[in-house]
């Protein structure tokens, strides 16, 4: 078995309904290191919003918490770690993931203990008493939700002035030193999605069907409950670092043919900001791409590393700037205040 099959097995999901729920709690010293990091700047955003609309820092409620994304400024590894950076400006973290495996490392990584209360929960279960929660934070996990219910969940646990917040970072990636890469790496994603499609049942599944339409332009697919009548008022949808792109240059990663592209669902009443953000950045190598792809919990192999487009992507990175480049993250994020 080679390093990346490896590395593939490692990233076997407890629940494959659900690929988020790692199996493997080893999974997360590699997951640590090849992903993008959530920065500063992205949580000064969440608060400013947070403040802005008069909510409170006492409690805050971590969704789908086990698979976020590693702050290398932390020694643990494991699960919760948007929890660990949000424990630092609330008095206490409620964290829940659908994965025992995801739950065990993040009981492991929480410290001090008394500061986390962990729950075995889906996104889209009430289980928290109503009005008990200033913040609902979603890292990287929303788009493998029924966002209408779970959307419906968080308002319910929500105080008057209370935030959601959801997070998501493309599957694909910016390469402001040389933009062909960015058409070569989706389309090289492309082609093997769409040979893990035809090659196994799994990603037939209605679950895995479901996810892609709401990540192809970023979160402008997720139709938003009405502000007239839903608990929630001031939605607002941030775009980073699409540099004048499409959302569907910027996210898209599956085959149309396959998932034809949704229609945007922002609404006139939604405010949209585009920003810039050099935070979502770092330098990578071929290597490290890979096991970025790999992190994401599909089977990236051979039908990517030998398709053209990968090898030219990789032939450009190593001949033109002796292996290392700079990649940027497009993200979207939405945010939402309970009246």
């Amino acid at each position: 078995m080679t390093t990346l099959e490896a590395d593939i097995s490692l990233y076997k999901a407890e629940q494959e309904a659900i690929p988020f729920t790692l199996a493997n709690e080893d999974a997360w010293v590699d997951y640590k290191e090849f992903r993008p990091t959530y920065p500063q700047s992205m949580l000064d955003l969440w608060f400013d919003y947070h403040s802005r609309h008069g909510g409170n820092f006492d409690a805050v409620h971590d969704v789908g918490a086990g698979k976020s994304t590693f702050q290398f400024c932390y020694p643990t590894v494991g699960g919760g770690i948007l929890s660990q950076l949000l424990a630092r400006s609330f008095n206490h973290v409620f964290v829940s993931d659908p994965g025992q495996a995801n739950l065990t490392a993040a009981r492991a990584a929480l410290r001090p203990a008394s500061q986390f209360t962990l729950q075995l929960a889906t996104g889209e279960e009430s289980w928290l008493p109503t009005s008990s929660i200033d913040f609902v934070a979603m890292g990287e996990c929303f788009h493998w939700m029924d966002t209408e219910r779970a959307l419906a969940a968080a308002s319910s646990s929500l105080k008057p002035g209370g935030t959601f917040a959801a997070v998501f970072y493309s599957v694909t990636m910016h390469f402001p030193q040389h933009p062909r890469l960015d058409a070569l790496l989706q389309n090289a994603e492309i082609e093997a999605f769409r040979g893990f499609y035809n090659d196994s049942a799994r990603f037939q599944s209605p679950e895995m069907m479901a996810a892609p339409p709401r990540m192809q332009r970023g979160f402008n697919t997720l139709e938003l409950p009405d502000e007239k009548t839903s608990g929630f008022h001031d939605w607002t949808r941030v775009n980073i670092n699409l540099h004048g792109r499409s959302d569907v240059d910027a996210f898209n990663f599956v085959p149309e043919e396959l998932f034809p592209i949704p229609a945007s669902q922002v609404k006139a009443s939604e405010r949209v900001i585009e920003l810039e953000d050099k935070s979502w950045s770092r330098e990578v190598d071929v290597d490290y791409v890979k096991r970025f792809l790999l992190s994401i919990s599909l089977p990236y192999d051979e039908r990517c590393w030998g398709h053209p487009s990968w090898v030219e992507f990789e032939r450009i990175i190593n001949d033109e700037f002796g292996g290392k480049v700079i990649a940027e993250w497009p993200v979207a994020i939405i945010l939402g205040s309970k009246k």
